[in-house]
This record gives structure tokens, sequence and C-alpha cells, in this order.
């Protein structure tokens, strides 16, 4: 083999494996607990059980070892009961309609899981309704979830660990709807270990080997 070919081959081989490190960081999707939980070092589980029922609240907080998330409203407007987060019957949700459930994360956390699910004003279970969700890093970068429309509440449990070394600053649930109240049950906050997070100069590594690569196939053409 000559010697630019093996030039060539050096150079792809290891822009395709750098590039393909950096493509493998990723956010993956789980549809039920278990699966989740066993993706996780370590997880905090919180059916809200504890919480006193038919109340109202401006916000809600859960602290437990390593992990603190804090469960708010973000008000809009027409929406149909008082503004604020309903505690009842082991769940927590908005207040009022159309508001967006914010769950931020306090301390570092890697994954995290749930049962997402809208309720009537009677806190009555609607099925067949598209769920929104977006998750947003500790860079401001975000992930919007593609919609899923569960069918019961056993349904809608959705959990995502991410991989590529940026945690979870907060999730945005959104109903968009005046008469439809997001609720979160059966919540699991998870650590992993952080992956590292690619260099400066690993991003000049790229364009030194894309180089290398193309200088030598010039030669090759000419």
């Amino acid at each position: 083999m000559k010697l630019s070919s093996k030039l060539v081959l050096s150079a792809s081989c290891a822009l395709m494996g750098f590039l393909g490190n950096i493509s493998s960081a990723a956010v993956t999707t789980y549809t039920n607990r278990t699966s989740l939980e066993a993706a996780l070092e370590i997880e905090f589980f919180n059916n809200f059980s504890a919480v006193p029922n038919n109340t109202y609240t401006p916000t809600f907080s859960v602290s437990s070892g390593q992990f603190s998330y804090t469960v708010s409203p973000v008000t809009s407007l027409g929406g149909l009961g008082p503004a604020g987060i309903y505690l009842d019957a082991g769940t927590v949700g908005v207040g009022s309609g159309n508001d967006s459930l914010v769950i931020t994360f306090n301390t570092p956390t890697y994954g995290f899981g749930g049962q997402f699910y809208f309720v009537n004003f009677g806190s009555v279970f609607v099925p067949d309704l598209n769920t929104n969700l977006t998750i947003t890093f500790s860079d401001n970068s975000t992930f919007v979830v593609p919609e899923y429309a569960p069918g019961t509440i056993s349904n809608s449990y959705r959990g995502f660990v991410v991989d590529d070394g940026r945690s979870i600053s907060k999730v945005t649930f959104h109903a968009g709807d005046p008469l439809l109240y997001g609720t979160l049950d059966n919540f699991t906050a998870g650590y992993n270990t952080p992956a590292p997070i690619p260099e400066p100069n690993s991003y000049a590594t790229i364009a030194g080997l894309a180089g290398v690569a193309f200088f030598v196939l010039r030669r090759r053409s000419s």
C-alpha cells in the first residue's frame, strides 16, 4: 500500500472514530420505571403518597440525599383554577389549566422519569392527548421530546437519561388548553457519573484530520 493511501486511511479511521464518540452522546428514552432505574447509578423515587389531598401551594419542593428538585407553575392566561401547584391523591399538578408544570433540578441530575398526563377539572384522567415535554440542559440547550398520546395512566410513563456530560436543569410539561391540567406521578430523579465533554482542542483535531485527508487526496488526483 502506498504511503499516501495509508495516510488517507489512517486519517479517515481516526476521524470516523472521533466523530463516533461525539455522535454517541444522546438522550435515551425509556417507557417504564424498571428500565430507567437500571440505567442509573443512583436514583430517588417518589410516588408522592405523603402529599396532602386537595391542597394548593405556590411551589412544591422535594429533597432526599443528594437529590433536590422543585415543581412550580409557569402561568398562562385563560386557565381555569387558581395559580400554583395542586397536590391531591398522591399526585402533583398545576392548579390552573393551561399552565406549564416545570420541574427544576437543584442538584446534578442526569436522568429522570415519571408518569406525565392530563386530567380535567374534576381530576379525571383524559386519554389520547399529545404530551409535550421539553428538557433543558446545563448548557441551556433543549431537547423536545417527540409527542406521545397515552391511552392510560400506566402508559404515560417516560424516562430519559443523558450520557454526554450535560446535566438536566429542568423539565417543562405543557397542556396548552385552559381545561387541562398537567399532572405528575411516580417520579424518579437519577445520577450517573458524567461522561467527559470534548475539549476545544478536540474540535481542532477534527479539522486537522480532515485537512490531512483532503490534502493527500488532492495530491493524488493532480
